[in-house]
């Protein structure tokens, strides 16, 4: 949706559904990897790995504005006052608006239980789990804890050792629900399954002109990136071998930054 500049208003704003599947991750068999190759699970089996793309973004929404405000000399609010029409005219606001789907994400065992042919082949083992897509899918957001912040409910987690299943050779312990697939075995979850965090942005600015004779101005900018301070979260641990497993460690995006800027046009 565009609409073209007209009585001191523009604005476009566009939505895209998409879906992407793939047999090879974007780093690897058809990527970017430096070796060109990565072996797959299972030669034989192509279609074991097939899933969604790792930039498969189902959601995405975007938008931006311009808009002179209707106040000072000519506008629909005019104060009929030459100092106050110093003040009040001559403004403008600008926004860029960004909301989408987080990246795509796995349960992994990262264990080479059926294929030793490379670290990626390796680490696009997934792991088993005594529980439902749908049902795991009710536990993934984020749990706020004394421990820090997770995006994978911490029932699921050993307390004593932070990783999602027991050490080799004991009982599983109380609200294990993943599991290592056994030797000439892959797991049972499918790869990049869920998604991760949201991705939500908005900067803002405020530019006022003034001018100061027929063809000279002055400009002041009040930008604001990040306005709301709303964090990104990167991604987190996803091998439930490991003490950090389900743990949000770092983020995506710099806090709000604030900039102010004088401008002389001539």
């Amino acid at each position: 949706m565009r609409r073209r500049f007209s009585n001191g208003l523009q604005f476009q704003a566009n939505y895209t559904w998409s879906k992407v599947l793939t047999d090879a991750s974007v780093i690897g068999n058809n990527g970017d990897d430096q070796t060109r190759f990565t072996p797959y699970l299972d030669i034989n089996n192509r279609g074991l790995e097939r899933s969604r793309a790792d930039y498969d973004i189902p959601h995405v929404f975007k938008a931006n504005v311009i808009y002179d405000l209707p106040f000072g000399n000519g506008q629909r609010f005019d104060p009929d006052n030459k100092i106050a029409e110093v003040f009040a005219g001559g403004w403008e606001t600008t926004s860029i608006v960004t909301w989408q789907t987080g990246a795509p994400f796995g349960i992994y065992s990262n264990r080479g239980t059926f294929n030793r042919g490379g670290s990626r082949a390796i680490s696009k083992n997934t792991a088993n789990s005594s529980l439902t897509y749908d049902e795991i899918k009710e536990h993934i957001g984020f749990f706020r804890t004394n421990d820090g912040l997770f995006f994978i409910d911490p029932a699921f987690i050993n307390p004593s050792t932070g990783t999602a299943v027991a050490d080799d050779g004991d009982a599983p312990f109380s609200g294990q629900v993943f599991s290592n697939p056994g030797p000439g075995e892959v797991g049972s979850l499918e790869r990049l399954a869920f998604n991760g965090p949201q991705v939500f942005n908005w900067d803002l600015s405020f530019i006022k002109r003034t001018e100061l004779t027929e063809q000279t101005n002055l400009e002041l900018r009040f930008e604001f990136f990040n306005v709301l301070n709303h964090p990104i979260f990167g991604f987190f641990d996803q091998d439930i071998n490991s003490n950090t497993f389900g743990r949000v460690q770092s983020t995506l995006n710099s806090a709000r930054v604030v900039q102010i800027a004088a401008k002389f046009n001539f």
